[in-house]
């Protein structure tokens, strides 16, 4: 099967660990599909308290030059500012004007449900999507925990946004321009609660 795109899903750089550990899963798929472009997505995470200066897709990409990936097969987006905001900004900005249809998707394996969840109902039935987590090596000891804390955090935020139809563009972007608090100006404790924070441990 052609791939035509390798999503790379971006995570704040706490976590370095599973920020190498996406990073090289994206570029160990696009060794193995050569005709497939590499897209990195990820501003940074609304929930913190300021904007940190740098963009996770960008820091991305730059690895994977250092790593000797061309150029030509490397693009980002960097509007977004979580999970759902990934899926949206990579379908607006990426994939729709290149009119691709078979994808990969790469969250890291605490984040898998969360990533098919949000990119199923962004892009709908009219694409084939596969979803490759990483290595989780970040959360040691937690896994189960954190785990349990996004399950939780993705049972509101569905609540929120059952009445959407899977793949309405239109309807999903009204909602994340009004009422989402990574993209419209209102409280984040409107949205869902934050996600726990770890220690990374090696």
């Amino acid at each position: 099967m052609k791939i035509d795109a390798i999503i790379v899903l971006g995570v704040d750089l706490g976590r370095k660990g599973e920020f190498e550990s996406r990073l090289n899963k994206g570029i160990v798929l696009a060794e193995k599909y050569p005709e497939a472009k590499l897209v990195f997505s990820g501003g940074y995470s609304f929930r913190l308290p300021k904007d940190p200066g740098y963009r996770e897709a960008l820091l991305m990409k730059e690895k994977a030059l250092e790593k000797g990936m061309p150029q030509e097969r490397i693009l980002t987006e960097s509007s977004s500012k979580d999970t759902f905001g990934n899926a949206y900004f990579v379908r607006t900005n990426v994939i729709d004007k290149h009119n691709w249809k078979n994808l990969i998707v790469v969250p890291s394996p605490t984040n898998l449900n969360k990533a098919r969840y949000y990119f199923d109902l962004v892009f709908g039935n009219d694409y084939e999507i596969q979803y490759v987590p990483s290595n989780n090596i970040t959360y040691k000891g937690k896994i189960k925990e954190y785990e349990s804390v996004t399950t939780r955090n993705l049972e509101k935020e569905k609540e929120l946004i059952k009445d959407i139809t899977p793949g309405d563009i239109k309807t999903i972007k009204e909602f994340l321009f009004t009422k989402h608090p990574a993209y419209a100006n209102i409280p984040k404790e409107d949205w869902s609660s934050n996600i726990a924070k770890y220690d990374e441990k090696d």
